[in-house]
């Protein structure tokens, strides 16, 4: 295969979600009719992610025990199997059962861009790895994917082969490119991309540090290649942008008027100078869109962009706004120009914590791009609805011969409409929600969503959406405590897992250091079916300790302990004052009997924690009862002080 023109260079030239991962990666399901949404704000069934998997309608797949950071799906429903992008790896999973017959490839970021990520001060696990983030269908034989490469994108072709039934699943190594404008360098930070009519669109950051984002097209045939991006010398196309859905949607039967919808958030300065809100966008551009010939060469002429609202209707236009758009998902119809555009919002505000999900219809968005386009005089000033004249052909409006034979490219466009289109990219009227309210509100919760899945489905009585929604809640969750031990002294780490056929190990990460290392038995510390011995502590011994439970390739972690080893000094200092001999005896004999103890759970498997415990109960019990009463045992000390300075000692 033929390596592609790289877009990065006309910049050059300066012309330019153990993880139980179910198959969509839902949390929950909520019914909604599909006639008349915007009456019924309350689902008609609600199912939580464990009433899935107990009805049997999730297809879970149980990860592997690397405990990979699960990204980007590709569903390959002709050839039944679903491509995973995960942490250095691609996973090929049969539909039929995920956890069978699985093929993966192994794919890290090179190791000197690894060591400059480290040296960049980026994280070593969540950081400096090559994470999968796009994985598109780029021809029937092969997939186009790019990862993250420790911060250095890079892309290549994985070979699928030509048998349906017998996938090859081959990624070549050596015929690699840079991935930057096509994927993002932050495993973290969100994005988007698409593939459609052979080009590669992405909504990404172009920088290291994030700063310059920009929507793109790269890849195309040879011959006929135009790489175009937004214009980085204008602030109203895009500032700081966050990319969340790109997709494909015909505007009218004629080809040439094929558009590329975008939807994304950015930082927005919309509403006064000095109020900075996060707001959230949907923008097209045309699929013929080829550049300028004298301005915006190898740019977008025909970007536009229009803000969506999410709203609650209030008193008095009070309205209730979740303005950042987390998730976007198009629920295809029978007319393929009309999808159902579903989006997750949630609040900036970190007092009212919510979110909602608002439906939009196409035919309500393209009525925003007809409309009126926004003005701004300069930076200080605030957009307003312009009212004087538009130049010909409008602009946002894709060349075609059969509206305008003059115009067959966007090269063709006359300098007014280049230069009105690089002031003017913003659409003075916001897109509403259908109803203009939202479908479906969740507030006062300790999470948000953030992933949003429609199926529309038929019943006796109707016709019904089926919303599956993701939280942010991880699928993972684990305990954390603080525990505090004294320097020479023992202390007992619990953990107990809840299948008895799973296997333990235990992992410790050492204050100040990046890495986490394996805990082997030695001669200080002791595995047990209940948990963690560790004798005759040090300091070394402080940090943070992981007890994970593996079970064929399921891992999930089971408890997270915080270990603070307090330096014995410290402690003798804290109490010489009110040291008492008798107590220091008992406290030595005690630490003697707590050894015995831990050596007979040691031993014994059938002595539990819960009879050890109540050992402990029993013997603290029975030493507060033989010590008798303190007030007596202080009058009898003062009474036998007063008789030994009356008696003066006999004289031999």
């Amino acid at each position: 295969m033929n390596r592609r023109q790289n877009c990065e260079g006309m910049n050059r030239a300066g012309i330019s979600k153990p993880q139980l991962l179910c198959l969509l990666l839902l949390g929950g399901i909520l019914l909604f009719s599909a006639e008349g949404t915007s009456k019924h704000h309350v689902p008609r069934l609600k199912l939580s992610y464990k009433d899935l998997l107990l009805s049997n309608s999730c297809v879970p797949f149980l990860g592997s025990a690397e405990g990979l950071d699960f990204r980007t799906l590709l569903l390959d429903e002709e050839r039944g199997h679903l491509l995973l992008g995960a942490k250095d790896h691609i996973f090929l999973l049969s539909l039929v059962d995920l956890n069978k017959n699985g093929k993966k490839i192994f794919w890290p970021a090179a190791k000197e861009k690894v060591d400059l990520c480290k040296l960049a001060g980026k994280d070593a696990h969540t950081e400096c790895a090559n994470f999968i983030r796009v994985l598109q269908p780029y021809n029937k034989t092969h997939v186009y994917a790019c990862g993250t490469g420790a911060f250095h994108p890079v892309c290549g072709y994985i070979d699928l082969g030509t048998h349906k039934e017998d996938v090859l699943f081959r990624f070549n190594t050596h015929n690699l490119e840079s991935g930057r404008l096509k994927c993002p360098f932050d495993p973290q930070q969100p994005f988007a991309s698409v593939m459609a009519d052979g080009y590669l669109y992405s909504g990404t950051a172009s920088d290291f540090l994030g700063k310059d984002t920009a929507l793109t097209r790269s890849l195309g045939v040879s011959q006929d290649q135009h790489c175009i991006r937004t214009d980085v010398s204008e602030h109203y196309w895009l500032n700081g942008a966050k990319f969340i859905g790109i997709f494909p949607i015909p505007d009218t039967y004629n080809p040439d008027d094929d558009k590329i919808y975008f939807f994304f958030r950015e930082v927005s300065q919309e509403t006064s100078t000095s109020d900075r809100a996060i707001l959230s966008y949907v923008g097209r551009v045309c699929q013929n869109d080829i550049g300028g010939q004298r301005s915006l060469i190898n740019k977008w002429t025909t970007f536009l962009k229009a803000r969506l609202v999410c709203s609650i209707p209030g008193p008095e236009g009070a309205d209730t706004h979740f303005d950042e758009l987390q998730d976007i998902f198009l629920l295809s119809t029978r007319d393929e120009r009309n999808p159902m555009v579903y989006g997750v919002f949630t609040t900036t505000s970190s007092v009212f914590k919510g979110s909602a999900v608002c439906v939009y219809s196409m035919a309500d968005i393209r009525a925003v791009f007809s409309g009126y386009y926004a003005h701004k005089e300069s930076v200080d000033h605030r957009w307003v609805q312009y009212d004087g004249r538009i130049p010909y052909p409008r602009p946002g409006t894709c060349p075609s011969r059969t509206y305008d034979p003059t115009v067959k490219t966007t090269r063709d466009f006359p300098d007014d409409v280049i230069s009105f289109i690089k002031r003017h990219p913003l659409m003075h009227r916001a897109a509403q929600p259908v109803g203009r309210a939202p479908v479906f509100t969740q507030v006062n919760v300790d999470h948000r969503l953030t992933q949003v899945v429609v199926d529309r489905v038929m019943a006796e009585d109707g016709q019904y959406d089926v919303l599956f929604l993701g939280t942010g809640l991880s699928l993972e969750t684990s305990d954390e405590k603080l525990i505090f031990g004294i320097e020479f002294n023992s202390t007992f780490l619990e953990c107990v897992p809840k299948s008895q056929q799973a296997s333990i190990r235990w992992f410790i990460q050492r204050s100040g250091e990046e890495h986490r290392e394996e805990l082997k038995p030695d001669e200080r510390v002791f595995k047990t079916e209940y948990g963690l011995l560790i004798r005759s502590l040090q300091k070394k011994d402080t940090g943070t300790y992981y007890c994970k439970a593996q079970e064929h390739t399921f891992v999930h972690t089971i408890v997270k302990l915080n270990l603070n080893v307090i330096e014995n000094g410290q402690m003798e200092n804290s109490h010489r004052v009110e040291e008492d001999p008798s107590r220091t005896r008992d406290l030595q004999a005690e630490s003697r009997l707590r050894y015995k103890d831990y050596l007979q759970l040691l031993s014994s498997p059938s002595f539990s924690l819960d009879e050890y415990c109540e050992q402990m109960w029993h013997r603290e019990k029975k030493r507060q009862r033989n010590k008798g009463g303190p007030k007596w045992k202080h009058a009898q000390e003062i009474k036998k002080k007063r008789n030994r300075r009356h008696h003066q000692p006999s004289s031999t």
